[in-house]
């Protein structure tokens, strides 16, 4: 079995969070999407 660590940021503001996924494989940020901080609004 091949094991992959993959480590989620997320930056928080009062109006908006974004999150992405980071893996060592590639040295870099992907699948970024940020969202509005009301969770209600995001139906």
């Amino acid at each position: 079995m091949n094991y992959n660590t993959v480590y989620v940021g997320m930056d928080v503001h009062k109006e908006s969070f974004t999150l992405c996924a980071y893996t060592i494989d590639a040295e870099k940020g992907s699948r970024f999407q940020r969202t509005a901080a009301d969770y209600k609004s995001n139906n």
